[in-house]
């Protein structure tokens, strides 16, 4: 229903943004369901949306934490596939997401073990 929302009002950004948050959301419960591809599609889905907002100008911090729950999602089950390059690309975007926003306001007590595990794997994968 959002995505059908969204595409009636192309230019509304709230409309995106509420998909967005929605295909992070399912995700996650796709992701705890053991459900790695249905979580890592609805992952790539809300990062590029996110990601599209994000080099438009928006600075909102709700788009910059779901922003780098989506790319820490998306390192895990790459992590997980043995795809250890395109894991470090997202636990390096998702470490430094999380350091943007900590210059911004104190994480949530749920996002900091996530953002060391992000920090801690990052500086594994080297330059």
């Amino acid at each position: 229903m959002r995505e059908r929302i969204s595409s009636l009002n192309p230019t509304d950004a709230r409309a995106r943004d509420r998909v967005a948050y929605a295909l992070a959301t399912l995700a996650g419960f796709h992701q705890r369901a053991g459900d790695t591809a249905a979580a890592f599609r609805e992952f790539e889905r809300a990062a590029r949306i996110y990601g599209d907002a994000r080099a438009h100008g928006d600075q909102k911090l709700q788009t910059l934490w779901t922003l780098a729950a989506a790319e820490f999602g998306l390192a895990r089950i790459e992590k997980g596939r043995g795809h250890r390059a395109a894991a470090c690309q997202h636990y390096r975007r998702a470490a430094s997401l999380y350091h943007e926003q900590e210059a911004r306001v104190p994480l949530y007590p749920n996002q900091k073990p996530k953002a060391e595990e992000a920090r801690r794997e990052a500086s594994g994968c080297g330059g």
